[in-house]
């Protein structure tokens, strides 16, 4: 039974035991400057929630916040099993906050950290950011924490979704086995498929995997073969990237548009000037613009793009730009109708994005939960970020 729903961009919901029992925190700053640290607060919560004797697992991108990892080795000193996996940067404040994670685990224990960039666990990056919590002071057990959001401040710009699942056994089991597939490491490692029907609520995706031992899996492609459109249908995207490499995505998409479904794209402006530099001037994009140019081709008016070009992959913010606010987000919303009015309803929620790199190269995580309640909440936050773009700019895009 439902119990309670606050929605002040902090969402909380109970269920019936045989239901999804979850918890969906959306970080909404808008799109003229607002920041929002609703995530990182709710994260702080949970950790000093977590009992000692209990163990808390970190698989996350980067963390270039001293605050987070004060509190992570708070947490490891009352006694707190902590477990973290994430890459280093190469700044000030990354610098920071592994001067003060790393005296903390150089003492033997059973708690870890493994920092590795490259080559760590994929060919590429390990791009993950999921957590695991075996117990909180509330009771509930084997929480499984999935976000896209990224531990450092220019996040609290961004918009972003903290999705927590409770009392999950199998879920958390099959989480902390992929856990410890990446700590592994690379050599021989990085395309074994950990892809799994958890329950009749959710199923998890690996990436990259070679189910077969040829080509790499593209699960998504699978998805949008398996919609039939009917009136009703909908297939709503908020997404960080979406480049040539995926056009067969975006024909897709544009074909079940096509055939009747409703489908949104939205995507962040991101422009590509991170490259490789190799001799003779030869320099090789590390990544692609996005939307690539077939992309907005297919899709056309399907495809709405955030305008806001962040520091790090495009040019320099400058007065009279729009506001410092982008689309982090990886979140895709299935509805289609079905007998006696009974919709299906899916979120397909990840760190994956539809690029190159989110496929072949990087480990990322893609978790499909068949659940109304939490659909509809997504799909609040969905429509809540429509109308925070067209209040600002119009219908047009």
């Amino acid at each position: 039974m439902k119990m309670k729903t606050t929605l002040l961009l902090l969402i909380f919901t109970t269920f019936k035991l045989f239901a999804l029992d979850f918890e969906l925190i959306t970080n909404e700053p808008g799109l003229q400057g607002g920041q929002s640290m609703v995530i990182e607060e709710r994260f702080l919560e949970l950790l000093e929630q977590t009992p000692a004797g209990e163990s808390v697992h970190l698989n996350i991108y980067g963390l270039k916040l001293p605050h987070i990892a004060s509190a992570i080795v708070a947490a490891k000193n009352r006694g707190v099993e902590i477990h973290i996996i994430m890459r280093p940067f190469r700044d000030d404040k990354s610098n920071e906050s592994m001067e003060i994670l790393r005296p903390a685990f150089e003492k033997k224990s059973e708690s870890s950290l493994k920092v590795c960039g490259l080559m760590c666990s994929a060919v590429a990056f390990n791009h993950n950011k999921f957590m695991l919590f075996s117990k909180l002071n509330d009771g509930s057990e084997n929480i499984v924490i999935h976000t896209s959001n990224n531990f450092w401040d220019e996040e609290r710009n961004n918009y972003n979704d903290f999705l927590i699942i409770k009392n999950n056994k199998n879920l958390y089991d099959h989480l902390k086995k992929y856990f410890k597939h990446i700590r592994k490491g690379f050599w021989g490692n990085w395309y074994r498929s950990f892809s799994k029907v958890v329950d009749e609520s959710v199923s998890v995706f690996t990436f990259p995997s070679k189910e077969k031992g040829e080509k790499v899996e593209n699960y998504m492609l699978q998805v949008f073969e398996s919609i039939s459109c009917k009136k009703g249908g909908k297939i709503y995207l908020a997404h960080s990237r979406f480049t040539d490499a995926r056009i067969k995505a975006a024909e897709m998409l544009k074909n079940l548009s096509d055939s009747g479904c409703d489908v949104k794209v939205f995507l962040k402006n991101d422009i590509a000037t991170d490259s490789i530099n190799l001799p003779l001037g030869i320099k090789i994009p590390v990544i692609k613009d996005s939307p690539g140019e077939k992309v907005k081709s297919v899709l056309g008016e399907l495809l709405t793009v955030f305008p806001y070009e962040e520091p790090i992959n495009g040019k320099p913010w400058q007065e009279g730009d729009p506001k410092r606010n982008a689309l982090h987000s990886q979140i895709m919303l299935i509805e289609i109708p079905g007998e006696n009015d009974i919709s299906v309803k899916k979120v397909f929620i990840g760190t994956h994005n539809f690029d190159g790199p989110s496929l072949n190269l990087n480990n990322e995580l893609l978790l499909e939960i068949q659940d109304k309640e939490l659909f509809d909440q997504y799909m609040d936050s969905f429509l809540r970020l429509e109308n925070d773009y067209i209040s600002l700019y119009g219908s047009g895009i």
